[in-house]
């Protein structure tokens, strides 16, 4: 019994103390057949899920976003979820550390961001320097090429409209989809128009215990893409495990994740 214990209290202390600080950076090379040349080893870094306000604060943000720089983007992408709805700092105050980061940056909000006043989230970020996306596109264009991310709003408030981002949307060009709920892809997929999608939302499932095949818990409009990278038919979809958590604040078997996706024209098999 006391052995149990010592292990029960173990699991408890890492996964309340030692996984939600052990940030992993995921480096996942994104083959696109449909990319020019000029963007080929175009890097994009995705983070999404801050939380900020809740367990996760400015300063470790900070050093966190320091790792973000010494990737190199080129871009960096946040899909949602910037503040906690409960912080007692405001948005204001707290999205400033974000001007640490050293790239350009396009962004989505999230439920969470709509639950504290989502005009006033993206306000602050505009402030400090952030594009903020809502059924709206962004163009990088190299030359005469292109390439596309199409940001859509937040699916859980219906702030989405995918009929007039597709409008929007130039006819030609890859285009990345930056949605904050994964289950977008169900909807977005057999549109046959977006080359990835890159979400977050779900954490992870914060908890993934190794035997199981799925978290214990996730979110709506987060079951069918929990984590890491999966289909909608021919379109990738890549889950993003965030780097805030929510409450109760444990992660197992889910670190926080910063992505480095590297772009390439084709498959090593093509």
């Amino acid at each position: 019994m006391s052995a149990l214990i010592l292990l029960l209290t173990g699991l408890f202390l890492y996964a309340r103390f030692l996984e939600p600080r052990w940030l992993q950076v995921k480096r996942v090379p994104m083959y696109m057949p449909q990319l020019p040349e000029s963007f080929e080893g175009l890097r994009l870094v995705q983070i999404s899920d801050l939380h900020l306000g809740g367990w996760l604060k400015p300063a470790r943000l900070q050093a966190w976003l320091a790792r973000v720089n010494a990737l190199q983007p080129d871009l960096v992408l946040v899909s949602g979820d910037f503040i906690e709805e409960t912080a007692r700092q405001e948005p204001e105050e707290l999205l400033t550390v974000l001007r640490a980061l050293q790239a350009p940056v396009i962004a989505v909000p999230g439920n969470h961001d709509h639950r504290r006043g989502v005009e006033r989230v993206c306000q602050a970020l505009t402030d400090n320097g952030i594009r903020v996306l809502r059924n709206e596109v962004y163009t990088l264009q190299r030359g005469e090429a292109q390439l596309h991310v199409a940001g859509l709003g937040d699916q859980a408030w219906g702030d989405d409209d995918l009929d007039d981002l597709l409008e929007r949307l130039p006819p030609e060009g890859p285009a990345i989809l930056l949605a904050h709920e994964p289950d977008v892809a169900d909807l977005a997929g057999p549109t046959e128009r977006f080359t990835l999608q890159l979400s977050g939302h779900t954490h992870g499932g914060q908890v993934r215990p190794p035997l199981l095949e799925r978290p214990l818990v996730l979110p709506a409009w987060g079951q069918h893409y929990t984590a890491g990278l999966a289909r909608a038919g021919s379109m990738p979809v890549y889950t993003n495990r965030g780097l805030g958590i929510i409450r109760p604040w444990f992660r197992f078997n889910c670190r926080p994740e910063i992505t480095l996706l590297e772009l390439q024209p084709c498959s090593p098999a093509t």
